[in-house]
């Protein structure tokens, strides 16, 4: 409440017939992504933020600074949250951007920028189907990677069974030099996989073959 005296005479007083309340001014503040995140474009992320005083937030984010691009039009600001799925619109210059719908002037943006990568991938070159590689030659592995440290080899010569050929290989090589053993098939494949575990791998389009060295054996005469 509000009481106005006057200061020659005290008995001259008023006070207001209902209280009124004294509430926080409203507010935004964006806590995530708040800057040096790496979010991978196709990933799902939680934008989260807290509010005062605020019924609903529209979202927003830039990759360039200049121009802001919706990700949600209307969101209780209560829930502090929202799941983003992650376009492919790569950036290292990304901020995100959350405004009450009441007040446009109650806005806040990520403290630093944070980017929009490719998700981890391995993509088998070789061998990728058609190859016909002679037990004990050396034949070279290869494979393009993104976001990726250290990868696994294994190979199988039935398609369901593998076995290791190498682990912990930097990606960066591209290539794992193989010295082919004496497991002849027809229906071999490579796969190369994210040694951290992260699930991600890939394998040979289609089969290659092991084959065994040409031989010749004199059986007779052979001595004697």
């Amino acid at each position: 409440s509000i009481r106005l005296t006057d200061s020659a005479n005290p008995t001259v007083t008023d006070t207001s017939d209902n209280p009124f309340a004294i509430v926080p001014a409203p507010a935004v503040t964006v806590t995530a992504p708040n800057g040096g995140e790496r979010w991978a474009g196709g990933t799902q992320h939680a934008i989260t933020w807290t509010s005062i005083n605020i019924a609903s937030v529209a979202i927003e984010y830039t990759t360039d600074g200049s121009t802001w691009t919706s990700i949600a039009a209307n969101v209780s600001a209560a829930t502090g949250t929202y799941t983003w799925t992650v376009p492919y619109t790569l950036s290292q210059a990304c901020i995100m951007r959350i405004t009450s719908l009441d007040n446009a002037a109650v806005s806040d943006s990520g403290d630093g920028a944070f980017s929009i990568v490719m998700p981890p991938s391995i993509t088998v070159v070789a061998p990728n189907g058609g190859e016909s590689w002679m037990s004990g030659s050396q034949q070279t592995i290869s494979w393009t990677f993104n976001d990726i440290a250290q990868v696994s080899i294994e190979f199988t010569v039935n398609g369901s069974d593998w076995t290791a050929i190498a682990t912990g290989i930097d990606a960066q090589t591209g290539s794992y030099l193989w010295t082919i053993p004496e497991t002849p098939s027809a229906n071999c494949q490579v796969r190369i996989l994210d040694s951290a575990g992260s699930g991600t791998r890939d394998r040979s389009d289609g089969v290659f073959s092991i084959i065994s060295p040409s031989r010749i054996t004199v059986i007779s005469p052979n001595g004697n």
